[in-house]
């Protein structure tokens, strides 16, 4: 029969994050197809051309999400009958912009949208550039909390850890995000951004480490 220990090893790290996500949300709306297309380019446009002026290339505006949809009215008769009536296209762009984060650059990178024509809704959120160094560091530290652990427990039980017979990693569901959030104005955002100091990233993950038992 295998005689084994098994314990699980957990990490845990708090870090300042060095990155801030702006996403913009646009919505045109119009009877027509293809003005209310239109409108949503040229919004898009001002906004690249806005944050092309700030420093940024143009390119470094990603598309997260697109959508067009009809939208209807509802009316009734005098009989109570309810129709449906068409009202225009909404066309709605979700669109992402990754910076390194500093007050002074998210306040330029603010008031460049801010002077463009577009309106957008604002979100900021503050994230880490090197997730996958931050997942290797979890690791090694979750690794070095189970030899510890299993460590104690072999020397109170009386045995002694022979060979690492199974490592079991979960996928970590991470979010690397600060739980600072931003929503807003423009011009109230860009304003107080010099003033931020977005809450640390706070990440964890774990693994189970089996040991043959001698």
């Amino acid at each position: 029969m295998e005689r084994t220990l098994t314990v699980r090893g957990e990490a845990r790290l708090s870090l300042p994050p060095d990155q801030a996500v702006v996403t913009m949300t646009l919505e045109s709306r119009h009877t027509e197809y293809d003005a209310a297309m239109a409108r949503a380019d040229g919004d898009i446009e001002s906004l690249r051309g806005a944050l092309a002026a700030a420093g940024f290339d143009r390119d470094d505006l990603k598309t997260t999400d697109f959508r067009v949809s009809p939208e209807y009215d509802y009316t009734h008769d005098e009989q109570g009958n309810s129709r449906r009536v068409f009202r225009g296209w909404t066309c709605g762009h979700t669109l992402s912009l990754t910076l390194d984060w500093s007050a002074a650059r998210l306040s330029a990178v603010l008031g460049a949208v801010a002077s463009a024509q577009a309106d957008p809704e604002l979100n900021v959120a503050f994230t880490v550039r090197d997730r996958a160094s931050v997942s290797d560091a979890l690791l090694r530290d979750a690794a070095a909390d189970a030899r510890r652990r299993a460590e104690a427990l072999a020397g109170a039980s009386g045995v002694t850890l022979g060979a690492l017979v199974r490592v079991v990693c979960r996928r970590s569901d991470e979010s690397f995000r600060s739980p600072a959030n931003l929503a807003g104005g423009m011009v109230r955002l860009a304003k107080a951004a010099p003033e931020l100091t977005p809450a640390d990233v706070e990440v964890s993950d774990s693994a189970v480490f089996v040991w043959e038992i001698l």
